[in-house]
């Protein structure tokens, strides 16, 4: 038989995967297909580099969250937004950062949702999104699910 490319290489390996564990036996028919499906998941991220989650937050949603709130400073400039609505100059002085540098942080967590500002004439104003926050955590609890079991290449 003749493979043509990636995904062809990946088709027959998560079929080949689900057959394996079709004759295994595991668990029940409802139980047999959770894991073809995991299977087939792992094998579409290894050989198409995708992602394919099972909740409403795409993975490079979860990404752009996680690396807004991986950093110190930015994590204290939501602690002192989570006391409601602030001022670019407020911020600036509570947090003893340059502006340019709080600007920087500041569209970081823009970007990612986690904040949404507010012009009032030369002044702008930051709040936090509390929904950002929900998406984060649910984007953790999906983590805490069992691991996918390992599938080798034939290569390997």
């Amino acid at each position: 038989m003749r493979i043509h490319g990636i995904a062809g290489a990946a088709a027959v390996l998560a079929v080949t995967a689900g057959a394996q564990l079709a004759r295994a036996g595991e668990g029940s028919a409802g139980t047999g297909r959770l894991e073809f499906n995991r299977v087939a998941d792992q094998v579409l991220l290894i050989y198409t580099g995708e992602v394919r989650t099972t909740d409403s937050l795409p993975a490079r949603r979860s990404a752009a969250l996680f690396h807004a709130l991986s950093d110190e400073k930015r994590l204290r400039i939501l602690a002192l937004l989570a006391g409601g609505e602030l001022c670019v100059c407020e911020l600036t002085e509570a947090l003893r950062l340059s502006q340019s540098l709080l600007s920087f942080h500041l569209k970081t967590l823009r970007d990612a949702g986690l904040v949404v500002d507010r012009r009032e004439g030369r002044w702008i104003h930051y709040s936090l999104r509390s929904e950002a926050l929900e998406e984060a955590k649910s984007a953790i609890e999906a983590l805490a699910v069992e691991p996918i079991p390992r599938v080798r290449a034939a290569r390997c």
